[in-house]
């Protein structure tokens, strides 16, 4: 007597839409750039309520500083 087993596929899992920000050929750096920006433009609109104060702020807008950086210091010694 021989028993005939039947292996069958897992259901196949949809795939999930790529986001909005999204671009053919991103690096996995830029992707995490655009998502972190994206999140923080909703914060942002979460905060303040509109979307033109959150697109107007960069969050890297500080002044040069003064002086040298530690790594500076080190390199002039």
């Amino acid at each position: 007597m021989q028993q005939q087993v039947v292996i069958q596929a897992p259901p196949a899992c949809p795939v999930p839409p790529a986001p909005a920000y999204y671009e053919d050929g991103m690096s996995l750096d830029a992707l995490i750039r655009a998502a972190w920006r994206t999140q923080y433009q909703a914060f942002q609109v979460k905060m303040h309520g509109n979307l033109d104060s959150a697109l107007d702020e960069q969050p890297n807008n500080r002044p040069p500083r003064k002086g040298l950086s530690r790594g500076e210091m080190i390199r002039r010694q």
